[in-house]
């Protein structure tokens, strides 16, 4: 197979565009983190003494927060960075970090076509499987807020009521 020049130009462009839809999902789980972390000050804060607590609100704060911490948990593990590179990578910073310049500049330089070609439909593969597990956390992550709202909501309600 011969390998042309288009054809690595086709190959970064599809891993530039993996690259930009990273800095989407950073936007979104910046913005989810937030919300959840938010939500669970307001819990903390309208929580009032526990002495004071019914079953009720024992039930009603107790999934707020559990779904809530669940919820930055799944934030947690979308942002875990991944830095081991499952090949020699020539463009995983991973794999170039732990190399000395010198060797990294002398492999780049006699990477052939077929293997530039190579490593860059490797990195387009792992970055889409990165991707896919982050919008995944992400995804467990907005639906649990979701379900949290209603506790927490009732929760709110019963710290006006009851628990000040």
């Amino acid at each position: 197979m011969t390998v042309t020049k288009e054809t690595i130009a086709r190959a970064e462009l599809n891993l530039q565009r993996k690259l930009e839809w990273i800095s989407r999902y950073d936007t979104r789980i910046t913005f989810v983190a937030g919300v959840a972390i938010a939500m669970l000050g307001v819990l903390a804060n309208a929580s009032g003494l526990m002495s004071k607590w019914t079953c009720g609100a024992y039930l009603s704060f107790g999934t707020a927060a559990a779904l809530l911490i669940i919820s930055l948990g799944c934030v947690y593990f979308a942002q875990k960075p991944r830095v081991l590179a499952p090949n020699q990578s020539l463009l995983f910073f991973g794999t170039i970090s732990k190399m000395d310049f010198t060797s990294f500049s002398k492999q780049f330089k006699n990477t052939s076509d077929e293997d530039y070609l190579d490593d860059l439909l490797h990195q387009i593969h792992i970055n889409s499987i990165v991707l896919c597990d982050k919008f995944t956390y992400l995804k467990y992550s907005i639906l649990l807020i979701g379900l949290s709202t209603i506790p927490w909501g009732i929760s709110i309600y019963l710290s006006k009521l009851y628990l000040n």
